[in-house]
């Protein structure tokens, strides 16, 4: 993982536009977005990368198109888009930032990240989020760094944030991993969320049946919460289709804690109401979202 100054991260993509937004927003950051697809909803985008480049041909980008990825974009684009597509059809009145971490080259392909692109979209974030009332981060984006080997630059990003009273929630991951969960969502500060799997042939869950924590969700005794990870959306192309894991159940709960969102993290994080799921290693609160 390669080490960042934190003053480079500091300075990366600050602006201040005139006027601050006055409806609460919650960011996704996340490798691309059929932005087209959900106009309702979006509230601005930007682009930051470390390898190949945004829409503009640059490595940072803000407004209009800046996080977009056309509907025949490579498969490598097309987890954005699942992911606004669920917490949307979860809270079909969210408002949402768009930040995108994964350039293209100029031949179309995927350019690389890692963890520390992730970092560099927290930290524009706490530069940005007054202007634009961001008051949740969705990341599902990580892997497991056993024993949570985060940089100081990301916990300290992280830790930013709770000052202000954003909410960073992140997903476990789904490496069936019973000990360990994904950076960032193995850090103190971050909402960690796994997945719940209680399918009913044919659809995305079964209501009436006892949740079960996925056999391939992270988790530990410090997951905050687990969630139904089993969704039909809306994805890059505009189809319909079906997606299971973890980075679902993450931007399902984003949604669900922005319709119960309230004055403080503390108050939004007591207010979710819980009941209990488990499977043969792990147990943990359950959140139903209708």
């Amino acid at each position: 993982m390669r080490k960042l100054l934190a003053l480079v991260l500091l300075l990366v993509g600050v602006s201040f536009p005139a006027q601050a937004n006055t409806t609460p927003t919650v960011a996704i950051i996340d490798v691309g977005f059929n932005a087209s697809l959900f106009p309702n909803n979006v509230v601005t985008e930007v682009c930051i990368v470390s390898n190949a480049a945004c829409p503009n041909g640059q490595r940072f980008q803000e407004g209009v198109g800046a996080a977009s990825v056309s509907a025949n974009a490579l498969p490598a684009f097309a987890h954005g888009t699942t992911m606004l597509s669920i917490l949307t059809s979860v809270n079909p009145d969210a408002k949402v930032v768009l930040v995108r971490v994964l350039g293209m080259n100029t031949n179309g392909r995927a350019g690389a990240y890692t963890i520390d692109d992730i970092t560099k979209a927290l930290v524009w974030i706490v530069n940005n989020s007054s202007r634009l009332n961001i008051k949740a981060v969705s990341v599902s984006q990580g892997r497991v760094n056993a024993p949570c080997r985060a940089t100081p630059e990301l916990t300290g990003a992280v830790s930013s944030l709770k000052k202000q009273e954003v909410a960073v929630i992140a997903s476990t991951g789904n490496e069936k991993n019973r000990t360990n969960i994904a950076v960032p969502s193995c850090i103190d500060d971050v909402v960690s969320v796994g997945a719940t799997d209680n399918p009913l042939a044919g659809s995305a869950w079964d209501k009436n049946a006892t949740p079960t924590i996925a056999l391939y969700s992270n988790g530990s005794a410090t997951t905050d919460f687990y969630t139904n990870g089993r969704f039909f959306h809306t994805a890059q192309n505009g189809s319909r289709q079906f997606a299971v894991g973890t980075s679902n159940a993450t931007a399902a709960f984003a949604g669900w804690w922005m319709k119960n969102l309230k004055s403080t993290i503390n108050e939004t994080y007591a207010s979710i109401t819980t009941t209990t799921a488990s499977n043969q290693w792990l147990t943990g609160r359950y959140v139903f979202i209708p």
